[in-house]
């Protein structure tokens, strides 16, 4: 289910920040729950907290699903799609696992965002509470790079690199690199844009 909105900041150059779980929101586990890590609050609000610059009145947090990438279903992508097409912000920066990232950017594409909104996704290699994490310097690139777009789209930003949507993919070390495309996307599911809709219709 979409959970509500921290904020409600519609200004021309607002961002909305879309939590959708992965890595990057991996947090220790609580004493209730063992050892396994846990996705839990979206990491993209601390890491905001602590820029400076960053106004809280720049950017409203909202939170779609906290899940592994690879747990994702339709019906996520379908509340995904809605969130951004309902959304007030032309301006929105998603954070996902790194999995299945591209397949979300595509899904994006099949529901129309691509032609209304400025869409950035990005994730981490290591969960943002880890100071080793990438987390921080993704997050600040993916806010920079969405800033700078001039028209509708949708883009992946990983490691101090963009990509557009149609021309990225991951690799077998889970690095993300450029892709030439002639025509259709490789791994396009012609059924996708049908299937979203039918799950946004349930």
């Amino acid at each position: 289910p979409v959970m509500a909105a921290e904020g409600s900041n519609t200004g021309p150059n607002s961002v909305l920040v879309v939590q959708m779980g992965g890595t990057i929101d991996k947090d220790y586990p609580s004493p209730l729950h063992g050892y396994a890590f846990e996705i839990a609050d979206p990491a993209a609000k601390r890491v905001l907290a602590n820029i400076a610059t960053a106004s809280p009145d720049a950017y409203t947090i909202a939170s779609v699903a906290k899940k592994d990438s690879t747990d994702l279903t339709t019906g996520d992508r379908a509340a995904l799609v809605a969130t951004c097409l309902g959304a007030a912000q032309q301006l929105i920066l998603v954070t996902h696992g790194t999995s299945t990232m591209v397949a979300t950017a595509r899904a994006l594409a099949a529901g129309g965002v691509a032609k209304s909104k400025r869409v950035v996704l990005t994730g981490a290699q290591l969960p943002e509470r880890f100071k080793q994490s990438d987390a921080a310097f993704n997050v600040g690139f993916a806010m920079g790079v969405l800033q700078q777009m001039t028209e509708p789209g949708i883009r992946i930003c990983m490691s101090g690199r963009s990509f557009d949507y149609r021309e990225v993919a991951r690799d077998a070390e889970g690095h993300f690199v450029h892709v030439a495309t002639h025509g259709a996307v490789p791994g396009d599911d012609p059924g996708m844009e049908i299937n979203l809709r039918q799950a946004q219709e349930a």
